[in-house]
């Protein structure tokens, strides 16, 4: 049998859109949340995984199907991205679909957005199975039609099987990664439709106020009337604001309030879409030059890599509320 070409070493941050913050020598400045100093790195070293978007197919072979599908989409990207930096155009309704599907997927297909599918399904998991073991004849009837269609043996009583039960769901759970990938970029088509329901503006960044990235570079967020900020969802919200840097001096702008097509912000602008984007970020903030006020706004986020992506509880609330035991019935 051939053996495929596959391409193992899969950028989760398209490395295009990466050089377009690089430096003058083509270095990336990476800050990590984790620590240290700031450092010089290549774009095609930086928001890369091993295998991440390839899959093992029944017969051995690894497939990359996936990978060549958003380096199709990254190639209809890049010219409109290269217009709206180079240019003072604006974004044309052709230019917004496509736009929206690359930002859509590069929102779901980050690693920051695979964990919170993960958590999201450990919830739903851990949920259905606390409704399960609860319901003592639900339980043992299920359990009773899987020994009799697997024909198990040596099965322990249902009465130890459910006790086994009810210690694995409280235990430590985890989603299998491509899984949790896969139920990542099921929600991408929500998305599409969600930024193109939003009034789009490109941003000018103001002479000295560059944009910052991150390995989680679409950045969404509902702005509650408290003033508390929810990000990474919510697209129903009517303050749901979306912000996806394209380079140092311009940035895409999404929001239900018109503005102006394309408008030159102020650096209070830049900095709040900045802070935004340090918060996001899964892991690393990436700019075109060294700075300590960005070193200090990476710092102030640290606390986020110990944050969960998701509230359980409140995902398990939302699951009874819904009814998902009653569907598995």
């Amino acid at each position: 049998m051939a053996t495929m070409n596959v391409t193992k070493r899969n950028h989760f941050v398209p490395q295009f859109y990466l050089e377009y913050f690089a430096d003058e020598d083509g270095f990336l400045w990476v800050y990590d949340k984790e620590g240290g100093e700031p450092r010089e790195q290549q774009p095609v070293n930086t928001g890369v995984e091993k295998n991440l978007y390839t899959i093992t197919l029944e017969n051995g072979q690894k497939d990359d199907s996936l990978e060549k599908w958003f380096a199709r989409l990254e190639g209809k990207t890049k010219p409109i991205l290269d217009k709206l930096i180079n240019s003072r155009a604006r974004i044309s309704d052709e230019d917004k679909r496509v736009l929206a599907e690359f930002m859509a997927f590069l929102h779901t297909r980050v690693p920051r957005s695979v964990e919170a599918a993960a958590e999201i399904g450990v919830a739903l998991a851990q949920e259905l199975g606390q409704q399960l073991v609860t319901d003592s004849k639900r339980f043992e009837r299920l359990y009773n039609d899987f020994v009799r269609d697997n024909g198990q043996d040596g099965m322990p009583p249902v009465g130890e099987a459910r006790r086994l039960y009810r210690k694995l769901i409280e235990g430590p759970l985890q989603l299998n990664r491509k899984v949790a990938l896969g139920t990542s970029l099921k929600t991408t088509d929500v998305y599409i439709a969600g930024f193109l329901d939003l009034h789009w503006s490109v941003c000018d960044a103001p002479s000295g106020s560059p944009f910052i990235t991150s390995d989680a570079p679409v950045t969404s967020i509902a702005i509650h009337k408290d003033g508390m900020a929810q990000f990474g969802g919510n697209l129903i919200h009517p303050n749901f604001q979306v912000s996806f840097p394209i380079s140092p001096d311009v940035a895409l702008y999404l929001s239900r309030k018109p503005r102006q097509a394309r408008w030159r912000v102020g650096k209070k602008c830049v900095r709040e879409l900045n802070r935004r984007a340090a918060y996001m970020a899964e892991r690393f903030v990436y700019a075109n030059l060294r700075s300590d006020l960005i070193v200090r706004l990476v710092r102030s986020f640290a606390s986020t890599r110990d944050l969960g992506k998701i509230d359980p509880e409140e995902a398990r609330r939302v699951f009874r509320e819904r009814g998902f035991l009653e569907e598995t019935r």
